[in-house]
């Protein structure tokens, strides 16, 4: 989480060891008093504020003790989960969403090449089989 340019104030959540060394905070929640999908969906929620927490003139990467003094309220055990189960379902609704758009988005774009389509061909209108487009060589 601690990183610097882009990656400052990421975070994730790992499901396997892993080493870190200064450019990494590691949250260990091992405990069992707060869900860990909580937890990242809070960090992600507060990224850009984790990202404004570096300060002066030095390097721009969050370090340990940054990290550590990150803002954070512990709700009873019950809540977070309930929450996490709701913004899980909301993610899931978005999700669904977002494909029939892309599949509404797809059927727009071909309405719109095939009105193109038949507007370069002229059957968008009836045609005045008396009136040509075609230019007529201009006497000299």
């Amino acid at each position: 989480m601690i990183g610097e340019g882009k990656t400052r104030g990421q975070s994730a959540i790992l499901l396997a060891p892993a080493t870190i060394n200064q450019n990494i905070a590691a949250i260990d929640i091992d405990h069992g008093l707060i869900v860990a999908e909580y937890l990242w969906y809070w960090l992600q929620f507060q990224y850009e504020n984790n990202r404004d927490v570096v300060s002066g003139s030095g390097s721009k990467a969050l370090n340990c003790d940054r990290v550590r003094e990150l803002g954070f309220s512990l709700p009873p055990l019950e809540e977070p989960t309930e929450i996490v189960k709701r913004v899980e379902s909301l993610f899931s609704i978005a999700d669904k969403i977002e494909k029939r758009y892309k599949k509404a988005k797809k059927q727009v774009d071909k309405i719109q090449q095939s009105v193109l389509a038949k507007a370069f061909r002229g059957e968008l209108v009836p045609q005045d089989p008396n009136i040509s487009l075609v230019s007529k060589e201009i006497p000299s």
